[in-house]
Parts: structure tokens; sequence; C-alpha cells
């Protein structure tokens, strides 16, 4: 309910969620005016997940399947007149307990398409990011978005965003 209030009051649009620790997304209760995608840890185990919500208004659908692994899950939804063109909009949640390699990565930005947008809690410390530190993760996060010629759009950056 309070999700709900927050989403409401706050007029948000978008709602990028991630460790949802859902078994299936039937537990999460529904909210009025907006729609909901979603994925879980694949384990079936309350752990990891991701999803994104998505106010009825706005003109989106699902994507054919999300990015799902022990290590990274990727929730998905195409929305069609955001900036002016369909662009795919994710939520990631990579777990710090697993490994990941750059193919990883690569591979989880491949099925987002040709234009898209994540946001979420990559378990990684970067001065991308507005970390002071650098992991060995995140520079193998780092090698991956070069590699997909990709951009970072991080908190500390958003004002010049807008």
């Amino acid at each position: 309910m309070e999700l709900e209030f927050f989403l409401h009051s706050h007029h948000i649009d978008l709602a990028l969620m991630t460790e949802t620790h859902l078994v299936n997304s039937k537990q999460l209760r529904r909210i009025a005016n907006y729609k909901m995608y979603s994925c879980c840890h694949p384990s079936g185990h309350r752990r990891g997940g991701s999803l994104v919500r998505g106010k009825n208004e706005l003109v989106h659908s699902d994507v054919d399947g999300a990015y799902v692994t022990d290590s990274i899950q990727l929730s998905l939804a195409v929305f069609t007149q955001l900036f002016g063109a369909e662009v795919k909009i994710g939520s990631v949640y990579c777990s710090p307990s697993y490994l990941i390699q750059k193919n990883d990565s690569i591979e989880a930005f491949e099925v987002c398409g040709e234009r898209w947008l994540i946001g979420g809690d990559l378990n990684s410390k970067h001065r991308m990011w507005g970390s002071r530190l650098i992991s060995p993760r995140a520079r193998v996060q780092i090698e991956a978005i070069d590699e997909m010629n990709c951009n970072i759009a991080a908190t500390q950056f958003a004002d010049k965003l807008a």
C-alpha cells in the first residue's frame, strides 16, 4: 500500500525496482493504473529479481522474454512513445554472489536491442556512477559498456541530462 501511495502521490510514470525476492510475479500486489513486467531469480528461491512498472497512460508492451541467469536478472518492457521512438526500458539486478564476465553483460545488453535504457543495482563500484572506488566487477562491466558503445547516465550526471 505504501508503494501504491508513493507512485500515485508523486505521479511516477515509470518505476524500476530490484531485489524483488519474488518466486513468481503473481505474489506481487497489482497497483491500479500500472502494468508490471518482472523476472524472478531462476532458482525459484526468494532472492534477486527485478521489475518495471509502467503507468497505463504510457503506451507499452511485453518484450519477448527477459534476460535471466543466476547472476543477472533483467526485466524489460517496450515503450513506444518515449523519446519519439520505441525504447526498451529495463530494470536490472546483478547478484554480488556470482562472478560476472564481460560476455554476461554483453549478452544482457544484446537482449535489449537497438534503443534501450536500463537502471538498477549492478552491485559494483565505479567513479562513472558516483563511487570513489572502482571494483573488479565494475571494470568488467565498463569493458562491456565500452565494447557495446553504450552511454552511462548515473545519478550524479542526471542534472546535466535534463
